[in-house]
This record gives C-alpha cells, structure tokens and sequence, in this order.
C-alpha cells in the first residue's frame, strides 16, 4: 500500500506520490518504566478510537492515509515502535481530525467521538477457530514485552552506575569543544 522512503528523516511516501507531506513518528515507546504515551490529542476533535485486539487497525489506517494524501492533506502517521512497519495511529491536524488504535494492552484513556470495534469486523469463526492461539500469542507477547522493560531497567540501573563512577571526572567543556571542532569538520566537508 505504501513504501518508506528516508524513514530516518522520519517520512512516509506514498506510491505514486512525489511530496512527503506525511510526517512519521512513534505515539508510545518502552521506556524502563514501562510503556509511555507521547500522544497529545488535545486539539484534536472528533478522535475515532479504533478497538483493535487482533491487529486489524494498520489496513484501515493504511487506507485512510492514502485518501487523506490524496486529497491533499497533510497527516502525521504514528507507526508502531513494535513493528514499524505498521500504522498505529493517524492525525489529520488540517482537519483536527484523530484516528487512534487502542487494545487491551494500550487502551485509549479519553472518550472518543466514536469507538469502531475492528473485533467485531474480523471473521467471527476464524477468531473462534483460532481463539486459544489467539490467547497464547497475547500472552506470550504481554510476557516477552514485560521481560524487555525489566532489562532495559538493568541496563539503565547499570548505566546510571556506571555514569556516576567516571561522571566527576570527565570534562564537559572540553567534550563541547571537541564535538564543536569536529561537527565543523564534518560539515565542511559536505
């Protein structure tokens, strides 16, 4: 549906369009503390809260984005930083219009103007064909998330031990001079 181009710029593209009115960011993150939401909708009116416990919201996002560049408007897409590939929220800030993916794990803490329950959309003997390795996979992801942030906390204790070993006797207005000279250097160049 569409491609990334300059990811690290933090831009989508999409195919057959030139301009690259589509801002990219990440809306949550893992932190050490668990997950953290960078989301601000206060400006934002209506926000469409997309339930979504099956990872079904990226395809109507994708489709929306797409006739929303289309018609000319500008749109800050919210990929997951779980799986950046997929979209996790689309804003429309022309039209002060929210598109927000919520589940179980991250739910939309706000009344939204509308509550599409993708769930109900997905095929009904399918979901309860596969219903239990539906459940394992949750489980399985909520487990392996969990052990991530409990890392990241080692690390960032480890670090923060680390630092306040060699912290006192590091020079940081030499360390300024040095990275000064050297981003002179590098942009010279180019």
């Amino acid at each position: 549906m569409y491609k990334t181009r300059a990811v690290t710029a933090g831009f989508y593209t999409i195919e057959g369009s030139d301009t690259m009115n589509i801002n990219e960011i990440y809306e949550h993150l893992k932190t050490t503390e668990g997950i953290a939401s960078l989301l601000a909708l206060d400006d934002f009116t209506p926000v469409y809260e997309l339930a979504d416990s099956y990872g079904l919201a990226h395809v109507m996002l994708t489709h929306l984005l797409s006739g929303a560049v289309a018609a000319g408007h500008d749109a800050v897409a919210c990929v997951s930083p779980m799986a950046p590939d997929r979209l996790e929220h689309l804003l429309l800030p022309g039209l002060s219009l929210a598109f927000v993916t919520s589940s179980p794990a991250l739910p939309y803490e706000k009344r939204p103007y509308r509550r599409i329950r993708l769930d109900a959309m997905a095929d009904a003997e399918a979901v309860r064909r596969n219903r239990a390795r539906l459940r394992f996979s949750r489980k399985v992801s909520a487990a392996l998330t969990e052990e991530a942030v409990d890392s990241l906390a080692q690390a960032k204790a480890m670090h923060d031990e680390l630092e306040a070993l060699y912290n006192p006797y590091v020079d940081f207005e030499r360390v300024g001079r040095m990275a000064d000279r050297i981003a002179g250097e590098i942009l010279k160049e180019s």
